[in-house]
């Protein structure tokens, strides 16, 4: 038997291509952050749109056009549900449906709601 001899080749094999090619994440992972982003505050919009009633989305409208803070959206929705039948964007038009639910809903003296419901009807002359 002879021994066997091994045989050296000159230069080791090429590395064998990749499937793909190779990503540079400095470039796409801005891309990916901008896109991801994105997507959030469309579905986020989307479930609000959906959360709110079309009377809701009125409401939220107006009381952005008259610029009101948020003491005042909350006690708009209140005093909706004090008066009944008014929907919180007529009360924000209309002067004797908020008289009427402002008596309906007699705050406690010197909390909060009151202040913000008398500064209020101070400003809307009622």
């Amino acid at each position: 038997m002879t021994p066997v001899q091994l045989v050296r080749s000159p230069a080791p094999p090429p590395p064998a291509p990749a499937p793909w090619p190779t990503t540079n994440w400095l470039v796409v992972a801005p891309l990916v952050a901008i896109g991801l982003g994105i997507l959030i505050t469309v579905h986020v919009r989307w479930w609000r749109s959906c959360r709110y009633s079309d009377s809701e989305r009125a409401f939220r409208r107006l009381a952005s056009a008259m610029r009101l803070h948020a003491g005042f959206r909350v006690l708009a929705r209140e005093l909706a549900d004090a008066h009944g039948r008014a929907t919180p964007a007529a009360l924000l038009l209309s002067d004797a449906a908020f008289r009427e639910a402002a008596l309906k809903l007699d705050p406690e003296p010197g909390s909060a709601r009151a202040r913000t419901l008398h500064r209020w009807a101070a400003a809307r002359g009622v």
